[in-house]
């Protein structure tokens, strides 16, 4: 099985609402994980961010967690 590479500045884990969401998950789908987000609230939740919710969770910029967290 081919390795994927990986960008070199991914993020296995990140934490927004001091939940731990998995890195390799699109943003949109990765904050289903936090109880109460369901998928339609989580894509607006990344339009308010102005976050692509195509991205991978662990490719996110330190300034675009931190809109998320706000």
């Amino acid at each position: 099985m081919a390795d994927k590479i990986l960008p070199e500045n991914f993020k296995h884990i990140i934490r927004i609402a001091n939940v731990d969401l998995p890195g390799q998950k699109k943003i949109s789908f990765a904050l289903t994980n936090i109880k109460g987000i369901g998928i339609n609230f989580a894509e607006a939740v990344c339009v308010v961010a102005r976050v692509e919710k195509v991205k991978k969770a662990g490719v996110l910029a330190a300034e675009e967690v931190e809109r998320l967290n706000a």
